[in-house]
C-alpha cells in the first residue's frame, strides 16, 4: 500500500477504517498472500487503524529521506501468520509482543 491519505478535515471518521475493511478482502480474493505498508513512526492514527485491521509491526527502518519507519505486514493466510510468529516471536517477558495466539489460529 502507498501514497494513501485522508484529508485532515476528514480524519477520525472511520473513513481510513472502512476503506481497509473493502481493500483487504478484494486483495486476499485477488490472491495476494499478504500486504506490507511503511508509515512514519509517529504517524499514530494510521499505526492504529491498521493495527485493528490485523497488520502486525514486521520492521522497523531508518530511511535518509523520511528518518524512522515502521513496516505493517497483513497476513492473509494463516500459516503465513504462523510462519511469522515462529520466526520472530520471543520469549514471554516484560514488553514483549505475544505472538503465540496465532500458532493456534
Amino acid at each position: 500500500m502507498a501514497y494513501s491519505g485522508i484529508v485532515p478535515a476528514y480524519q477520525r471518521r472511520g473513513i481510513y477504517g472502512a476503506f481497509l475493511r473493502a481493500f483487504l478482502p478484494y486483495l486476499h480474493a485477488l490472491g495476494y498472500e499478504r500486504v506490507t505498508s511503511n508509515h512514519m513512526v509517529n504517524n499514530r492514527l494510521v499505526l492504529i487503524a491498521k493495527l485493528k485491521a490485523g497488520f502486525f509491526i514486521t520492521g522497523v527502518t531508518l530511511d535518509e529521506r523520511y528518518g524512522a519507519q515502521v513496516t505493517l505486514t497483513h497476513f492473509f493466510y494463516p500459516d503465513r501468520r504462523t510462519g511469522f510468529a515462529r520466526a520472530y516471536s520471543v520469549e514471554d517477558y516484560s514488553g514483549a509482543p505475544d505472538y503465540r495466539g496465532l500458532l493456534t489460529n
